[in-house]
């Protein structure tokens, strides 16, 4: 995600913060921010849950990256081609 949030032009990595846990059901939510300064820029907040800090992590990450990959394809496509064998 960091290195994909770059290459659109956000210049600070994404910040991940819990926003809920709960230890009984072993869940919890996380909130990855992606911050810019740029008008034609937007900031964006994706939420995901996972059993763990560091799943709803990697949970979150996998929900910016599908938006970042649909926002920006055509910036994307050069940096991060997408192989004959994952398009199928």
């Amino acid at each position: 995600l960091r290195m994909m949030a770059f290459e659109v032009g956000y210049d600070v990595a994404p910040e991940y913060r819990q926003i809920s846990c709960d230890p009984n059901e072993e869940k919890c939510r996380v909130h990855v921010t992606l911050t810019s300064d740029r008008e034609d820029l937007p900031s964006m907040m994706f939420e995901a849950g996972g059993r763990k800090y560091s799943h709803a992590c990697q949970e979150a990450a996998l929900v910016a990256i599908r938006e970042l990959r649909h926002r920006f394809d055509e910036e994307l496509v050069i940096s991060f081609p997408v192989s004959s064998t994952q398009a199928s």
